[in-house]
Parts: structure tokens; sequence; C-alpha cells
């Protein structure tokens, strides 16, 4: 099973290196032989060669993500006053259409005989 380059979790890396102390310090050639095949095959499941797997973790920072700057007071005054402006704009336009209702009803209610 071949995976893409993965770090190891620190239980993992443990292990790998237990595996390379045993074999290096075994007095028993099967049991060194056995221990490298197994280092090799944790190596291999993360895409690691040997090397890159006994090698120490990279501690370098994890890159911090970058966010986007904030919008000044200005930008946000000048998107709330577009978004108000929008609410006038129908509040208006509710207001012109009571008016145009308040008118008909006015004129149907002379066109009935009715004084105010």
């Amino acid at each position: 099973m071949d995976a893409a380059h993965t770090p190891f979790s620190e239980a993992q890396r443990e292990r790998f290196h237990a595996l390379l102390k045993l074999a290096a310090e075994s007095t028993f050639e099967g049991e060194r032989k056995n221990a490298l095949a197994a280092a090799d095959r944790l190596a291999s499941q993360h895409g690691m060669t040997m090397d890159e797997a006994a090698a120490p973790p990279d501690m370098a920072a994890p890159p911090r993500l970058v966010r986007p700057a904030t919008p000044t007071e200005r930008e946000l005054r000048q998107a709330a006053a577009h978004e108000f402006s929008g609410v006038v704009n129908l509040m208006d336009h509710f207001v012109d259409d009571d008016k145009k209702r308040r008118e008909e009803a006015l004129q149907e209610a002379y066109e009935r005989g009715l004084d105010s």
C-alpha cells in the first residue's frame, strides 16, 4: 500500500525508532531482519524511504493562514449605507402604494356620494 508522503504520528515515530533500535542491538539475525522489514513497511505506508522516516520531524511552525484584511470603517459605513438605502427605497415604495390606495378609496367614496 503506497501512500502519499504523510508524517508519522508520535506513536508511529516511537514505534519506528524502537524497530530501528531493535534491528541495531538484537543479537539474533532473524529478529534484526524482521525489525528492519517492519520499519521499512511502516515507512512505505507513509510514502517515505527509510532515510526520510529516520530523519527528525520538521519542527518548523505550520504555515499560518492569511486572513483577508478587515474592512475599514469607511468600507463598513458604505456597505451599511448601501444596504440601508435598499430598505428605505422599499419603505418609500410602501408609502407611495398606501397613498395611492387611499386616494383611490377616497375617489371611489366621492363617486358613491360619500363626503369626508
